[in-house]
């Protein structure tokens, strides 16, 4: 299960973290609502080492702008919180995981 970040602990989830990977999604995004499913399932996967966190992007508008994200839906790897990969639109689960151990 993902961890809810907000503009309160993202950075401090990123920063203390060796391994995290955020979802960044909207309420109002189609794509990324039937996408949830998806990462959910990808959080299921993961090694537990692995902090799985989802952003709602309306939540705190300036984290997903100095973050980067541009489109959504968009995943984003962090190793020792550094940006070391990005994931832009809807992948299937096997992909997704593939990206995140590449990484990870």
């Amino acid at each position: 299960m993902s961890k809810k970040l907000n503009g309160g602990n993202f950075g401090l989830t990123i920063g203390t973290n060796e391994k995290v990977v955020v979802y960044f999604w909207a309420t109002w995004c189609m794509p990324c609502n039937k996408y949830s499913e998806t990462y959910e399932l990808v959080c299921g996967d993961v090694d537990p080492d692995i902090i799985m966190g989802k952003f709602d992007v309306d939540e705190s508008k300036d984290v997903a702008v100095s973050s980067g994200v541009k489109d959504m839906p968009c995943i984003q790897i962090y190793k020792s919180g550094v940006k070391v990969a990005e994931i832009i639109g809807v992948n299937n689960k096997q992909d997704i995981l593939q990206e995140i151990n590449k990484h990870l």
